[in-house]
């Protein structure tokens, strides 16, 4: 067995939130298992109990972390020369562009977002509920600048969160309907 490896950040709790064993009863302090590795009773990585072979996974994995973050770092100096700054949520503002722009409308809901002259459409606004853009826009916009197809508002809010890590959090809530029957 080996305890002397650098447990990498993500591994050192076990996430309750993602699917776990229970061990009863329990084995040389260990009550949970997730991923392989054993937990104790507080959910911490129980580092006596990791094998060779994990060892030699869990050191792979420090060199992915520690690649990453060098290609975080290289990613933000070459930003940098280009003058481009990161917003506050670590990753660069995407604007969807569109090939034809519309003429604002107003709705009962609001002022509906005009694309400016290059047509050019604010999604992450968009999907934080910021910013009103009519659905077939939205549906062309992430089309053309994600690949992706979305026939529901909540798969396009997904998509747009996704493709531009928008926190869970700060997605707005789209009410989940009951299916037809």
């Amino acid at each position: 067995m080996a305890n002397t490896v650098e447990v990498p950040e993500r591994f050192k709790k076990m996430d309750r939130a993602k699917s776990y064993g229970e061990i009863h009863p329990p084995l040389d302090g260990a009550f949970f298992e997730q991923n392989g590795l054993m937990y104790d009773h507080r959910g911490e990585i129980l580092t006596s109990a990791i094998t060779t072979e994990q060892a030699a996974a869990l050191e792979k994995e420090n060199a992915r972390e520690r690649a990453r973050a060098k290609a975080e770092e290289a990613y933000r100096k070459a930003l940098e020369s280009e003058g481009i700054e990161d917003d506050e949520d670590g990753g660069t503002v995407v604007v969807a562009k569109e090939k034809r722009t519309t003429k604002a409308k107003e709705t009962k809901v609001g002022k509906v977002e005009k694309p400016s002259d290059d047509g050019e459409l604010d999604l992450r606004g968009w999907a934080k509920g910021e910013v009103k853009i009519p659905f077939d826009q939205v549906q062309k916009a992430i089309r053309g600048t994600f690949g992706k197809q979305v026939d529901t508002l909540a798969d396009a809010v997904d998509a747009v969160g996704e493709a531009l890590k928008i926190p869970a959090d700060q997605l707005m809530n789209v009410p989940v309907m009951a299916p037809a029957r």
